[in-house]
């Protein structure tokens, strides 16, 4: 039992960065990423949000519709910085 729970603890220390990375993507980035790269860059933000007050937590549809209307002229932006506001 205590292998597999070293097991699992290792495990998810190597999904970690590939979590981390899907927060830092530009907008440019993200208007090039296909379909599922799109929707797990927002599962990312979305998790991300979800660690904010309740009223600033974003559903994925609101984090797709404010990346679809914001990030058109802001290539260089952090899609994070666009969902956060900052």
């Amino acid at each position: 039992m205590k292998r597999h729970l070293i097991t699992a603890g290792l495990l998810s220390l190597l999904g970690a960065p590939a979590f981390a990375a899907g927060l830092e993507v530009t907008c440019g980035d993200y208007s090039l990423m296909d379909n599922a790269g799109q929707m797990e860059t927002i599962a990312a933000l979305e998790a991300e949000t979800s660690q904010l007050p309740a009223e600033q937590q974003l559903t994925a549809e609101a984090i797709h519709t404010k990346l679809a209307a914001e990030c058109k002229d802001k290539v260089d932006m952090m899609v994070l910085d666009v969902v956060t506001g900052k």
